[in-house]
């Protein structure tokens, strides 16, 4: 669909779009458009990768920019907040989510503004368990791991299975997953077996010299 905004007058303009289906009555999140309009005849500066995801724990990175006046850098689409002047910005909010930026360049004019965005990803949550304690007589038991699709390492693990019968002693099974993000998380629990006590023989009919 298509929508007149009616504006003339030099300067920029947000609006906010939602998608909404009429079966299930879901409607996305609001998402930003923006609309600049100027007299001034320089163009946006060049950014290289203005468009990153990162995980969280990452290490932020730093946005290049390239015009041939100076580069001035703000933090909001109406240009009232500017972070930084300069080619280079790192930016010092490590908070998760989307942060969006908008460089411009400054001669005699200033250009419109090109938006760049970083976004940090939250590392998967993790759960994995076996039961505890167990001996080592026990049938293999299950790891169970939430979300499912990561790999399973350990002393007395195979196939997703923790063998009891490897030995007594305290094992740490450890679950390593990748999200959609590309992001990867891990995490352990530590699980004890004991010894299976040594059948009586003297219960079995069995003399004591």
């Amino acid at each position: 669909s298509s929508f007149a905004t009616g504006k003339t007058e030099k300067g920029t303009y947000t609006y906010y779009v939602t998608v909404s289906n009429k079966t299930t009555g879901c409607t996305t999140a609001k998402a930003a458009v923006l609309l600049q309009i100027s007299d001034c005849d320089l163009v946006p500066p060049t950014v290289l990768n203005d468009i990153v995801s990162v995980c969280e724990k990452d290490v932020i990175p730093t946005f290049t920019a390239t015009a041939e006046n100076a580069i001035l850098l703000y933090s909001d689409a109406s240009l009232s907040n500017q972070v930084e002047t300069g080619a280079t910005y790192t930016p010092t909010n490590a908070t998760l989510g989307t942060q969006n930026f908008y460089v411009v360049q400054k001669g005699t004019c200033q250009s419109s503004a090109k938006k760049v965005s970083l976004t940090i990803n939250a590392l998967p949550s993790l759960s994995v368990s076996v039961p505890s304690p167990l001996k080592t007589t026990d049938a293999p038991v299950v790891v169970t791991v939430s979300p499912y699709g990561g790999k399973i390492t350990g002393k007395g693990v195979s196939d997703s299975k923790f063998y009891p019968s490897t030995g007594a002693g305290e094992y740490e099974i450890t679950y390593v997953y990748e999200d959609i993000n590309g992001c990867t998380n891990s995490k352990t629990f530590t699980t004890v077996v004991n010894q299976a006590a040594l059948p009586d023989r003297t219960q079995l009919g069995d003399t004591i010299a």
